[in-house]
């Protein structure tokens, strides 16, 4: 059994949701351990900034943890990247699994480390679920392995051939951190974006953001996720997607979603328009 670490680097979490993530880790085949003041609360989030730093250190430093997993995600995250020392997170790189908030966190490191980071299902979050279909995928990620997802028909909106590294993750968070340090260079990748509890015309602005920031200038294709809880939003999507030329899929079960496909950040991804079907390498 293979051990590993939760952290709470964003909200803060209750008693429950932290026995609920060891639950669902153990049944996932692994050993949970976490900190000792992991339930810790300051405002909003899960202690200062300072614990949460240092937790997310020992977790990286602690030879007999293989993968680190968020509890949850929340707001807050992108206040800790000043403060994480990026060589020592390096050189003891492990897979970091986790999204919404998260996002933050998974993005920060991949500018700074390059380390194995997994966009994917938080076991202490409610869209957890272990009769996921893409739940294997999760062991794909943090193991290297290639896998594929088939596309149904109705999710292309444009069906071109593409492959390339991809990179992405919660749309409210990538658009926070244009102009920092940690913003995202999403030129040749394939983007990825996935949101919830925004209203339609929020994901249309953020949309516009991104293109005026020059992030949708010379991306190889647009992945887009399923955006849980924002009203009806695809008709303002689908006019935003007509002003871009590039191969498009919709509608994916990429973050606030029981069914969850992984990601893990920088990987090369290659789209078989003959079989539909995302692979992953």
């Amino acid at each position: 059994m293979k051990t590993c670490q939760l952290i709470a680097p964003s909200r803060k979490i209750s008693k429950k949701k932290l026995e609920q993530a060891v639950k669902n880790l153990k049944a996932l085949g692994f050993h949970a351990i976490y900190d000792k003041n992991i339930l810790d609360r300051d405002c909003y989030h899960a202690g200062t900034v300072s614990r949460r730093v240092e937790e997310i250190h020992k977790a990286f430093q602690n030879k007999k943890v293989n993968f680190i997993f968020s509890v949850t995600g929340g707001y807050g995250c992108i206040e800790l990247l000043p403060f994480l020392n990026y060589d020592l997170i390096k050189s003891n790189a492990k897979p970091l699994v986790g999204y919404s908030d998260i996002t933050g966190l998974l993005l920060g490191l991949f500018k700074k480390t390059k380390i194995p980071l997994i966009h994917s299902p938080m076991p202490g979050s409610k869209y957890f679920s272990l009769k996921n279909k893409y739940l294997k995928q999760l062991d794909d990620c943090l193991n290297g392995k290639k896998h594929a997802i088939r596309i149904n028909s109705k999710n292309i909106v444009r069906k071109q051939f593409f492959r390339g590294n991809i990179v992405g993750g919660n749309l409210r968070i990538l658009i926070s951190l244009i102009g920092t340090p940690y913003e995202l260079d999403t030129n040749n990748k394939v983007l990825f974006l996935e949101d919830a509890n925004e209203r339609p015309a929020a994901i249309y602005n953020m949309l516009l953001h991104l293109e005026l920031s020059g992030k949708l200038k010379n991306i190889k294709a647009l992945i887009l996720g399923k955006m849980n809880q924002c009203g009806k939003y695809k008709t303002l999507l689908m006019k935003f997607l007509k002003r871009l030329n590039v191969p498009i899929i919709c509608d994916l079960d990429l973050g606030h979603s029981q069914n969850m496909i992984s990601i893990r950040l920088g990987s090369k991804i290659t789209f078989d328009t003959e079989n539909s079907c995302l692979i992953f390498n």
